[in-house]
């Protein structure tokens, strides 16, 4: 939760002073959001184990020797993929492997799940509110992922299924998340990242899992993959390493699949930007009729030239 939801819960439960001034004198939202990042020693300690997790190899940070394309290598363009639409061009050589400005990517601005249910249900008080709350909708939907990093189901089982205090005790504590937050926030890139476009048909150029070759076109909309690779998505959040760089694995840790020339616009694959079967349906059914759209105005821009 963010410092303003922990305020307004704060408030909600606190009995009010006849002063009016606040029942808490050392404690609030901002004070609660400090402990909700595990100290550097802890994560340390944690993968320290005989068998650390895998995370411990990749989750600690960024590699110096792992080349980082910044953001002063891309430029904002008009992009041939659509009308009036604009793409990332690469203005330099990108080699494969290299990261895409990741000193940007973990810089995303983060709707919490109890901010974006919050604006749902506002918008669903009234026809003329939910129209006032289009562009925030609009927005969600051209440029948020999901992400289900604050609560994972999964996880939520698990820890409700064991007899450890510690784990029952959050197990606890996501029950009342639960009921109040909901398990979905949107996160959207604050850079220029914000302008990568879909690449049709696997012709996507960056990615945080190269591995990952589902497209628009393979994929069933009726079933969510059971091994789905998803930005905002992880099933064992409650961990230290997870929960101390969940804005760097929110950001994607995206790297170049294959290398880039100069001039060429930076394709991602948007199948990664969610993580529901909900969603999942209707992204595929979006993208297909947005993939099939480009296919003609390419056609035609052919046959006028």
């Amino acid at each position: 939760m963010n410092a303003a939801s922990i305020d307004l819960e704060i408030r909600a439960r606190i009995l009010p002073t006849y002063s009016g001034s606040p029942g808490l004198k050392y404690f609030d939202g901002a004070t609660k959001s400090l402990y909700q990042i595990p100290t550097k020693p802890f994560e340390v300690n944690y993968c320290r184990q005989s068998h650390p997790p895998i995370e411990c190899q990749y989750l600690q940070g960024y590699d110096p020797n792992v080349f980082n394309a910044p953001e002063s290598h891309f430029e904002v363009k008009t992009s041939k993929r659509g009308v009036d639409k604009r793409g990332l061009f690469a203005k330099v050589d990108i080699p494969q492997g290299a990261m895409i400005i990741q000193e940007k990517s973990s810089n995303s601005i983060q709707f919490y799940p109890t901010t974006t249910n919050l604006i749902y249900h506002t918008a669903a008080l009234n026809p003329d509110v939910k129209k006032m709350l289009a562009g925030i909708f609009k927005v969600f939907d051209s440029y948020a992922f999901e992400n289900n990093l604050f609560v994972s189901t999964k996880t939520f089982l698990c820890l409700c299924s064991e007899t450890n205090f510690f784990n029952l005790m959050k197990c606890y504590a996501l029950l009342l998340l639960l009921s109040t937050q909901g398990t979905t926030g949107y996160d959207i890139h604050s850079s220029i990242l914000s302008s990568v476009n879909h690449g049709c048909n696997g012709t996507h150029n960056i990615a945080a899992d190269p591995s990952y070759a589902i497209t628009e076109l393979t994929a069933d909309p009726s079933t969510l993959p059971s091994v789905h690779y998803s930005k905002g998505s992880w099933e064992n959040v409650f961990n230290p390493v997870v929960e101390r760089h969940l804005p760097h694995r929110i950001g994607g840790y995206d790297i170049a699949v294959r290398d880039i020339s100069t001039g060429e616009e930076i394709l991602d694959n948007y199948l990664a930007s969610v993580s529901t079967a909900e969603d999942w349906a209707a992204l595929v059914s979006q993208l297909r009729s947005s993939c099939e759209a480009e296919r003609r105005l390419e056609e035609e821009q052919t046959c006028g030239n």
